[in-house]
């Protein structure tokens, strides 16, 4: 579980820097491009189409880490019915470590719900 969580926090770590390069390279473009104001309006647009995209990779992401999530939550109480006493305590460990990292997910699909509505 501590792995997961280390390659979890490595994911997010390069996915914020790999982020964060993007709008680096987005907005030195923009500032090249604000020279000329029919090329400006050209670059406002590209953003919001790159933004819509991100924001729909974004959710799509979401919602298939929360699907993960509720499998293993399944494959877990499932293995819950053949474990031991102090299996079962580890079991039940482990679902509300992921009930609590689907509880962060949740909000986050929605907020990006409601933005594309």
């Amino acid at each position: 579980m501590q792995i997961n969580n280390s390659l979890n926090s490595l994911s997010q770590y390069v996915k914020v820097n790999s982020n964060e390069e993007n709008q680096n390279s987005k907005n030195q473009e923009q500032n090249a491009l604000a020279q000329d104001p029919a090329q400006a309006l050209n670059a406002q647009n590209n953003t919001q189409q790159d933004s819509s995209s991100n924001s729909e990779d974004k959710l799509t992401e979401l919602t298939q880490k929360l699907a993960e999530i509720q499998a293993k939550i399944v494959e877990l109480t499932a293995k819950m019915s053949k474990a031991n006493e102090d299996q079962i305590k580890s079991i039940e460990s482990q679902i509300a470590t992921l009930n609590a990292q689907a509880s962060t997910i949740q909000p986050q699909i929605q907020q990006l719900q409601s933005h594309q509505a």
